[in-house]
């Protein structure tokens, strides 16, 4: 039986960052997409449904906030919020 690879969006409007990270990722086993703001990021979400999405706050269009508020306006429940700043 094949296990199908964890999809994962990356949201970050620094291409280097968002780059170093869909590669440690896709290194690790996971499907990786990339978004470089959040209002590319919340169409991503929408229409691949990932598993997981990591999202830079402070980004031109639409901030990681807005995204978040968004996404819980369409599919409430469907998100939390975890800074990597928060404790765990």
């Amino acid at each position: 039986m094949t296990e199908v690879a964890k999809k994962i969006l990356v949201i970050e409007d620094d291409r280097e960052t968002a780059a170093l990270i869909a590669e440690e990722l896709a290194d690790r086993g996971f499907a990786v997409q990339v978004a470089y703001d959040g209002r590319e990021g919340f169409a991503a979400i929408l229409k691949t449904m990932p598993d997981l999405v990591l999202s830079d706050i402070s980004m031109p269009v639409m901030t990681g906030f807005e995204v978040l508020e968004r996404l819980t306006a369409v599919a409430p429940g469907s998100a939390t919020c975890r800074s990597s700043s928060s404790p765990p």
